[in-house]
């Protein structure tokens, strides 16, 4: 259990569904708001994968965007909870050209929530080859400060796209 005043990790792993493979990134500079997009195709199911260290606080949702999903699945061990979520991007329309989408991801504890914009680029479900070029995306790792003991009350202090 986190205590007030120590830092959690919150790692995101997002998977298509149906080939198992890592969704991928870009480097975009300073053209947008963000450095990095990720990729992402409309129609698609993907399995996205929450890691919690120290388990601080009980998750009881993730939110993408306007999607409230509930857990498939939770592994706890040692210190450590995983939980595991299906997403779909039916009803999302592609990204313009030269158009970066923003999805509001927010976490709902038990008690409190945690909340961090990912910058997206969502294309054609047929437009293989543009959605896969970049590079894997292996986690995007958010830090947070624990502001009180046994919830989610805090902040994002840092995110890292690796």
């Amino acid at each position: 259990m986190a205590t007030a005043g120590s830092q959690a990790s919150i790692s995101l792993i997002i998977t298509n569904q149906k080939t198992g493979e890592p969704v991928v990134y870009k480097q975009d500079g300073k053209r947008f708001t963000s450095d990095v997009t990720i990729k992402l195709s409309v129609n698609t199911v993907y399995v996205v994968s929450v890691t919690i260290k120290p388990a601080f606080s009980n998750l009881k949702g993730l939110e993408l965007g306007t999607d409230m999903l509930t857990p498939d699945d939770t592994i706890r061990s040692e210190g450590t909870v995983k939980h595991s979520f299906t997403w779909s991007t039916t009803g999302i329309p592609p990204s313009g050209s030269a158009k970066r989408n923003s999805i509001l991801v927010t976490l709902h504890f038990d008690p409190g929530i945690l909340s961090h914009h990912l910058q997206t680029k969502f294309y054609k479900s047929a437009d293989l080859q543009h959605v896969s070029w970049g590079t894997s995306l292996h986690a995007v790792e958010l830090s947070c400060k624990i502001e009180q003991e046994g919830s989610a009350v805090g902040k994002i202090t840092d995110c890292r796209i690796k």
